[in-house]
């Protein structure tokens, strides 16, 4: 069992804690691709208590994973444990195509998990919201045939160098599948220049310049 200590008093990106009467912040353990782990989640006040949130009655608790806020796996399972301690039990799955592309043949990736807590008035708080790695000893590595992945636009830009993907082969085709853009944002749509792709990356031409932050480049990269 994993258990996961949750302090209302820090900042979501340090939030984890040794327990509640150590409250203490960790960082979030180590998982393993394809492992499904049971958990429970506790909220604690930071002075050796817990919080009168943890578990509180009609609450309900989302946890997911993944980059640039878009989650490549998510459950709202999370069932009330009245204790004592209050909190709440559910499981990780590390699982999935989704998650498994974002490997791209390494050993490991770091991700963003993040816990968050609606209580009965319909009212959400992320409580927790940091770096989780996943290690890719059980996810195969070879011989896959295509790959999806995200890039954070910059502002002001009109053409986006994706890089860093150390790749074991250059990929075939280039797909940019869609450019998602933040509320008020232009309709801009993606070129791939087929001369700079190689094992490290590709450069997309934008048809417009990104007046803000916050739209998200999604990829897909074919191979074979």
């Amino acid at each position: 069992m994993l258990s996961l200590y949750i302090s209302e008093v820090l900042g979501s990106q340090s939030s984890l804690v040794s327990s509640a009467e150590t409250p203490a912040p960790i960082p979030f353990p180590d998982q393993t691709y394809s492992d499904v782990v049971d958990a429970e989640i506790f909220i604690v006040d930071g002075s050796g208590g817990y919080s009168a949130a943890s578990g509180a009655s009609g609450s309900t608790v989302t946890v997911s994973i993944g980059e640039l806020d878009i989650a490549v796996w998510s459950s709202s399972s999370w069932n009330i444990d009245s204790g004592p301690p209050a909190g709440w039990t559910g499981q990780l799955a590390l699982q999935g195509n989704a998650l498994l592309a974002l490997f791209q043949g390494r050993d490991s990736i770091v991700l963003k998990v993040q816990v968050k807590i609606t209580d009965a008035s319909g009212d959400s708080r992320t409580y927790l919201s940091m770096p989780i790695t996943i290690l890719n000893s059980m996810a195969p590595s070879a011989a896959i045939s295509s790959l999806d992945g995200q890039f954070a636009i910059p502002s002001g830009v009109d053409s986006v160098d994706v890089t860093g993907l150390g790749l074991q082969a250059v990929p075939r085709r280039v797909l940019v599948s869609q450019i998602l853009k933040p509320a008020g944002g232009l309709n801009i749509f993606g070129t791939v220049d087929k001369d700079s792709i190689t094992t490290d990356g590709f450069t997309v031409d934008l048809s417009g310049q990104a007046d803000m932050a916050g739209y998200i480049l999604v990829y897909e990269l074919i191979f074979g």
